[in-house]
């Protein structure tokens, strides 16, 4: 294999590529929480304990084993013990178990705004609404109101709540989510910036990350770093193509739009044996990886 390849024939290659896997998923097309996606590879896809979780709109938490009603601010954001397909058990943040005074000053706000949105829910009337809200302002505060709900609380901090799914708004698809990944990265080519060279060395390398996942706009980043074992292809003395293994390491930012078309920037470096540095030119050299279409954590 020449270790030059036009940049032109790489993008043909990964466009092609992701255009085959559409088309052949195009009558079962995968979900991010399908347990079949990915089966063989060690992988971070459907797994949510320790991520956080906020809502661009307000939530009220129904606690299945309790009945009480918890009200999560928009914005507010509250991190995942554990789940299943009808629950999942969260509490809100709480800054690794610190909070300092602005803190519980923000949340005595909050708790106020949260009990006149009970109030304005109990009022039947436009009078009795516009009377809640006035008592607010005489008394110096601003008329926030949050999950108008007659009976929903200010979620305390460190409650643990065994929220159920698509019940008051609380629907894990729609919120933003956030917390630590892993895979399995796979880069197929690169672009040594050094020497100019496309070469199709491949590197399959575990890596980890943190990931946001903003599900209300379908978008979803990665930030990940990696190492791991590379094939690469060198010439020996008399110029001759020659298989060499290294190690490969660096990092990138991955994106998912709509669940179905990824995005990719990779930096990182190939390095080899002390013995093979002459045969491989690029040696510790800086390369790049952009991706259109093909998944390099797939």
């Amino acid at each position: 294999m020449s270790k030059s390849i036009s940049g032109f024939s790489i993008l043909a290659i990964v466009l092609f590529s992701s255009a085959g896997a559409s088309a052949e998923n195009q009558d079962e097309p995968l979900r991010p929480n399908d347990t079949t996606t990915n089966a063989n590879i060690v992988n971070s896809e459907g797994k949510y304990k320790g991520d956080k979780l906020s809502f661009p709109y307000d939530v009220v938490l129904e606690d299945s084993g309790s009945n009480s009603k918890y009200c999560l601010p928009s914005g507010e954001e509250v991190r995942v013990q554990a789940y299943d397909d009808k629950t999942y058990e969260v509490y809100r943040v709480s800054n690794w178990g610190w909070t300092s005074k602005s803190d519980r000053r923000d949340e005595e706000k909050l708790r106020q705004s949260v009990l006149l949105g009970a109030q304005i829910a109990k009022a039947n009337t436009d009078d009795l609404r516009a009377k809640a809200i006035s008592e607010q302002v005489a008394e110096g505060k601003t008329p926030t109101y949050y999950c108008v709900n007659e009976t929903a609380e200010y979620l305390p901090r460190r409650q643990l709540v065994r929220a159920e799914i698509n019940k008051g708004g609380f629907i894990p698809d729609n919120a933003v989510m956030s917390g630590f990944s892993y895979g399995v990265l796979l880069v197929p080519y690169k672009y040594y910036t050094d020497s100019k060279n496309f070469g199709g060395a491949v590197t399959v390398a575990p890596f980890a990350g943190y990931r946001i996942d903003w599900s209300n706009i379908g978008l979803e980043a990665t930030l990940v770093g990696f190492a791991g074992p590379t094939s690469l292809q060198g010439k020996d003395q008399s110029g001759d193509s020659t298989n060499l293994f290294g190690l490969s390491f660096g990092g990138g930012l991955l994106f998912e739009i709509k669940n179905d078309f990824n995005l990719g920037f990779v930096l990182g470096a190939d390095k080899v044996s002390k013995s093979d540095r002459p045969k491989f030119e690029d040696d510790s050299d800086l390369w790049l990886a952009i991706s259109l279409g093909f998944d390099f954590s797939n």
